[in-house]
């Protein structure tokens, strides 16, 4: 039987490997296959940069509500714009 951490843990690395695949997969359609690579490296590098050292971050806090989470995002992809 897993233990419930084994399972978050889990989830929680699914999440991060998934989600920034997310958005070269949909704009892949509206790019030329080069310019869904990079759109790829450029989501995935973020997400190590900024992503993982952020959830850690919060997830010591105790920040993980749903709005708390949104909120970072927000600020941290605001730069970016």
């Amino acid at each position: 039987m897993q233990s419930a951490a084994f399972l978050r843990l889990t989830r929680v690395a699914l999440a991060f490997a998934v989600a920034p695949g997310v958005v070269p997969i949909t704009a892949w359609a509206s790019l030329q296959f080069g310019g869904g690579i990079v759109l790829a490296t450029y989501t995935y590098g973020s997400t190590l940069l900024f992503g993982i050292p952020l959830f850690l971050l919060f997830r010591r806090n105790s920040w993980l509500r749903w709005w708390q989470c949104i909120a970072a995002g927000a600020l941290a992809g605001l730069p970016f714009m």
